[in-house]
């Protein structure tokens, strides 16, 4: 019975050799047949790069003369007239000034325009004032424009900037310089995009345009409105004592936080509960446990004794 086992065992050995020998050979036939097939796509395809290439330098030479008949021809008419060269100059000139005018141009409100609809000063408003605001039109149906500040009254930057910005009103009486709380109207942050304060944004027809991103000085606050609205404003306003009042206040308030509070306790907690889960929390207990607390506590008592 052994010699059949073994028997059997070699004869279903040399199956598998066999059949493992006939999957090599169709490999290798068709590793042979694929790489015939590369080679005739890589004749074909140097056969045709070959007529491209012939065909290209062919083109070139036919561009190159032509571009050098049309060199010589403007050359002979350049030195021929003069005049010529004035007048392009003066076209380029009027493309230059043309590229100053402002992207989002908003004609500025009349005086005339009732302060509730579009105040006159810096205006501390809300959502639904805001979405009110930046998306009406004034009396000759141009597009709306106005300049927002998302502040809160805790921020030493925005209380920074409120002078300045408070002028600002002032400058342009003509356009809504409007303020918002960043903090009470939370729903406006993550509806234009305000991940920080003090944040000021140019919307035009009701939607964020443009950034502003520079140094924080009245100058800046001015060309910024004036170089992408086009409005003119009283560029004579300077900041005065009432601009350190309101309506943006100048010194930040002291409130307790309790969203930083909760968020402390929370990561104490967790701390907490990932050490004991650790295996510092066993070492440190050693640790404890070897220290000699009955010599420590007789020391403590005898000094408080003497």
């Amino acid at each position: 019975s052994g010699n059949m086992a073994d028997r059997v065992t070699w004869v279903f050995c040399l199956l598998v050799i066999c059949f493992v020998s006939s999957l090599a050979e169709e490999a290798e036939n068709l590793s042979g047949n694929d790489s015939v097939e590369d080679e005739k796509m890589v004749d074909e395809n140097s056969v045709s790069g070959g007529e491209n290439d012939t065909i290209l330098e062919i083109f070139n030479i036919n561009e190159t003369s032509s571009k050098t008949e049309v060199i010589a021809a403007n050359e002979t008419e350049l030195n021929e007239s003069l005049p010529q060269t004035e007048n392009t100059t003066e076209h380029k000139i009027e493309v230059v000034n043309s590229t100053t005018t402002p992207k989002w141009f908003c004609k500025g409100r009349n005086n005339s325009q009732h302060n509730d609809s579009l105040p006159q000063s810096v205006a501390i408003v809300d959502a639904e004032e805001l979405l009110k605001i930046i998306n009406s039109t004034s009396d000759n149906n141009t597009d709306a424009c106005a300049v927002v500040l998302f502040f809160t009254q805790y921020c030493p930057f925005s209380a920074k900037l409120a002078p300045m910005y408070n002028a600002l009103g002032r400058v342009y009486n003509n356009l809504p310089i409007l303020a918002v709380d960043a903090y009470k109207q939370h729903s406006l942050n993550t509806r234009f995009g305000v991940v920080a304060v003090p944040t000021i944004l140019l919307f035009h027809s009701g939607k964020p345009v443009l950034k502003f991103n520079n140094s924080i000085t009245l100058d800046d606050l001015r060309m910024f409105v004036k170089n992408n609205t086009g409005i003119e404003g009283n560029f004579s306003v300077e900041i005065s004592e009432e601009d350190y009042i309101g309506p943006v206040i100048n010194k930040p308030t002291e409130e307790t936080d309790y969203y930083l509070i909760f968020s402390s306790l929370f990561l104490l907690m967790f701390g907490a509960f990932m050490f004991a889960k650790s295996s510092y929390q066993e070492l440190l207990w050693d640790r404890i446990q070897a220290i000699p607390w009955r010599r420590f506590v007789q020391w403590f008592r005898r000094d408080k004794q003497d």
